[in-house]
This record gives structure tokens, sequence and C-alpha cells, in this order.
């Protein structure tokens, strides 16, 4: 059954013959699967409904919907209209236990009528629950007066606790958002809410940091590290796995030990690599002891800035980087780096690391070579067209579409018609879409009507691109490839017609492109 049918018959069910209340129930669990949060307002009246079994399936529906809703915008104007009126709050709060009453009141919170959002407010701040602290923050900016006192009233004093730590955390977002708001000046609130945060409940923060959601820790450790960093929070930024975190540290670089400096010179991010690096004093001793190491970094940047504070120095940057690779030490910046020396006169030294055990660092030395000698990386790649590493071979792909020669066409046809691995023959027909043209027209047209479903669809769409192409660009094709594409396109053209694999036949028009020729 579809959503409005189920809709139906939630609607006043007690006028329906041949109903019961099961088929209601039944009704309301199905909603709360394939429904969507706009249905809400219409099951709101079946909270009034004279079965217990049905108010509680109903409220239980209108919850998991409105779960659905995230952005404050959208849950209002989702909820707004829902009619619940404040004579029926005395019903709820009696014929449903707190949890539910609460559930209600929430949505009430966000009611178009000021009067029920005013009451909602209100018996949310008796219901006195973590979950209800986001709808008492919306009600903070209230566009009526009285509903904004209230719940600026109820927040202050009775959610900013040691108990509602993590709810306030978790609600650091629309928090930090009150400086956007300008019907009314939230400051004072945010500032007392995050010194209530970082500074009383300090402990209990530490504690969990690393618990929070990346955002909410990202809000916390900024902070912390602006109004309450203490020597012992480094520890609780090192070890964070945002490196947005990490490079607080850098923001109190003077107290730092040698090791957590160390720490973050060492970091897998080069943003924080290079920003170390440059907070150290330049005419330090320190700084010009540490700079050599960073010569064949990983990250371009840092490579960049070691060499530019050491190019009145007298090292050899590209000697260093051949000892590196000799002593197998920062291979992969050391090869990048002789790339950016155009050191074309290494090419045999760095095509020997082709043969190494590390993906990366193979994917490093083609990336080179591609750049320093083109033969050397041509070979690699058709060598490498079908191998299984698909790491190499995504890179391999990505460079022989800009050489398609016979040869690689040879090689990837042969692969695409005898191999037995799916995913080789989806990147190889990729490849024959990349080099387009009418040499490869009719292996696209064979794809079309494979056996396969995936070839056939990533072959048709293809196709539909080969077509557009044509027409934004003049090429004199070989008439053996078009003798080729023909003979092809009448018999699949057949075969679609026939098997209707598609609404369309993909092929439809490709003649004209084929008989114009």
């Amino acid at each position: 059954m579809e959503i409005w049918e189920h809709l139906e018959i939630t609607r006043k069910p007690e006028w329906k013959s041949g109903l019961n209340n099961k088929d209601i129930i039944h009704s309301l669990q199905e909603l709360s699967i394939i429904g969507t949060p706009s249905v809400i307002e219409e099951l709101i009246p079946l909270l009034l409904y004279h079965s217990k079994e049905i108010r509680t399936a109903a409220i239980t529906t209108i919850h998991t919907l409105s779960l659905q809703l995230k952005n404050k915008n959208i849950l209002y104007s989702s909820l707004k209209h829902s009619p619940i009126h404040i004579e029926k709050f005395k019903w709820y709060e009696e014929k449903f236990d707190k949890k539910e009453y609460r559930w209600i009141m929430q949505i009430a919170s966000l009611n178009r009528n000021g009067y029920v959002r005013e009451k909602a407010v209100i018996e949310l701040g008796k219901l006195n629950h973590g979950e209800s602290i986001p709808f008492i923050l919306f009600r903070l900016s209230d566009w009526v007066k009285v509903v904004r006192s209230k719940a600026i009233h109820i927040f202050n004093t009775q959610f900013i606790r040691k108990e509602f730590v993590d709810n306030l955390v978790i609600n650091l977002s629309i928090i930090t958002q009150f400086d956007d708001i300008h019907r009314t000046d939230l400051s004072q609130i945010k500032n007392d809410i995050l010194h209530f945060l970082i500074h009383d409940q300090k402990e209990e923060i530490s504690k969990k940091f690393k618990k929070h959601p990346e955002k909410e820790r990202r809000i916390l450790a900024q902070n912390i590290s602006e109004k309450n960093f203490e020597k012992r929070d480094f520890e609780l930024f090192l070890s964070d796995k945002h490196f947005l975190i990490r490079i607080l540290c850098l923001n109190h670089f003077d107290l730092l030990s040698a090791t957590q400096n160390k720490s973050l010179l060492e970091d897998k991010s080069g943003k924080i690599r290079m920003a170390t690096l440059d907070s150290f004093n330049k005419n330090d001793t320190e700084f010009s002891k540490i700079l050599p190491s960073f010569i064949a970094d990983t990250s371009g940047t840092v490579r960049q800035f070691a060499k530019y504070y050491l190019k009145n120095s007298n090292l050899n940057f590209e000697e260093i980087y051949l000892e590196n690779l000799e002593n197998n030490k920062q291979i992969i910046g050391s090869l990048l780096g002789l790339r950016e020396m155009n050191a074309k006169e290494h090419t045999e030294k760095i095509a020997s690391f082709l043969e190494h055990s590390s993906i990366r660092v193979i994917k490093t030395a083609f990336y080179v070579l591609s750049k320093l000698d083109r033969d050397k990386a041509y070979h690699f790649a058709l060598q490498n067209l079908d191998t299984e590493r698909v790491g190499i071979r995504n890179k391999v792909l990505d460079f022989l579409k800009h050489y398609p020669t016979p040869e690689v066409i040879s090689k990837s046809r042969k692969i695409f018609y005898e191999s037995d691995d799916e995913k080789l023959q989806l990147d190889v027909l990729k490849l024959f879409g990349k080099i387009g043209g009418y040499k490869i027209i009719s292996d696209l047209i064979k794809g079309s009507i494979s056996e396969n479903k995936k070839i056939r669809i990533l072959a048709a769409n293809r196709i539909q691109q080969w077509k557009k192409d044509r027409v934004n660009t003049y090429t004199n094709p070989k008439q053996m490839d078009i003798e080729k594409a023909k003979n092809i396109y009448n018999i699949a053209f057949d075969i679609h017609e026939e098997k209707k694999y598609f609404k369309k036949n993909p092929l439809q028009d490709l003649d004209f492109f084929l008989n114009n020729k």
C-alpha cells in the first residue's frame, strides 16, 4: 500500500465500517517505515483517539518521523501547523506517559500559535529532560517576547547543570549560532554555557572528550584553546584524530615540550607539519637543525618551505634525494623532489621503484616518470593495464587515455573481450569512452549488447556521450574504423530492438554519424 492509502485508514477511523484497531495500528507502523515528516500533521488527531493502543502507536510513529528532521527551519516548517491546542494539554498529560507527553510538547513548542509555544515551553521545563534542550534553545530567539523570556528563564535556571553536560555538548552547534541571531542578543547566554562547560565542568568534558562527535569536539577544543588552556590539554588535543584539533596546540607553541613538538613535526597531516615549522623562530638554531629533514617531506608545501629557507646553504638537494633513495629513506618525498628538479638524468633510478612493495611508492614513481620520461611511463602503463592492483590500474588508465596507440587499443580489446573480471572490463570500457573517436565506437556498440547488465548500461551511457562529443568536435576518421562500426551497428541495433534492454534504443541516431563520413 502507498502512503496515502495508509493515511486514509487513519483518518476518522471510527466512521469507517470494517476497520478494527489492528488495521489502524498496522498502517501507523507502516507509516513509521515508509512515511515522511510531512504526514505528522495528519496523525496528530489520533492522539485524542479513545483507544490507548492507537494513541500509543500514533505517538510512536509521530516521534519516529520527527527524528528525520534535523534542521531548525525544516523542523518548524514541518510541524508548525500541527493541530495541537492548549485546551488538550491536560488530556495529553493524563493519557500519555511522561516520555510520550514530552514528545508531544516538543512538537507543540514549534507551533505557529505563540500561546501554544509558551505553554509547551513551560511544560518542557516541568519535565526537565535533557532531550528537550534543543527545543528550549530554539525558543530563546522566539519572535514573541513573552515566549523568549519564559524560555530564557527556564533554560538558565533548570538546564545549565551538571546532569545535562552531555546534552549541552551535543547542542553546541545550535548554541554557537546565537551570534547570527539579530532578533535578540543571546551572547550572554552563549558565554554562560561555554563558561559552564570549559571552566566549571572541564574535568567532565576532558573525560568524555573523545566520545563526542567531531563538530562538537572542534567547538569545545577551540574554546578551551582560547579561554581556558592548560598544559595538560596538549595530550587531549594531540591524541585527537582530527587535524583541526591537533593544530590548535600551535596556539600555545611556547608551552610545547620537545616530545610534543616532535609529535607535531611528525604529524600525518602536511598542514600541521607546515604550520609547526612556520611557528619556529627562523633565526633559532633549532629551526636550522631540523629543517634539512623536511627537504624530502611528502608534502610539496613543506618541501618548498624547507628548500626556501635552505637556499643559501651548501646543501645539494639532488644528492640528498638520491642518497635517500639509495638508503630507502623518505622515498616518496625524494621521488617528488627529483620531479621538481626536473632530474631527467636519474629516470633509471626512479624506474627501479616501480618494482617496490608499496603501492603508494609505485604510484609516486609512475607519476614522476610520466613527467620526466614518458616512454618509460608508457611501457610500464601498457604492461600493467590489466594489473590486479586497482590503485595502480586507475593511474595507468588515466595516463593511457592520452596515448591511444594501436598497442593500447589492441591490448584493451583483448582484456575487454577475454577477461572474466567484471571490474577490469568496466575499467577498460571507461578507457574506451575517454579515448573517444571512431576507433573505439565499435567496442562501445558491442558493449551495449553484452550479457552483463552493468557493461550494457555503461556502454550505453558512453555512446550518448560519444554522440555529444561528435557534435562538438570535428574528426576525420579512417574508413576502416567506419566500416567496422557499421558492420556491428546493424547487428546490435536489431538485438536492441528485440531484447529491449533499454526503454530507448541507445543506438538510435548513431547511424547519422556513421553514414555521413
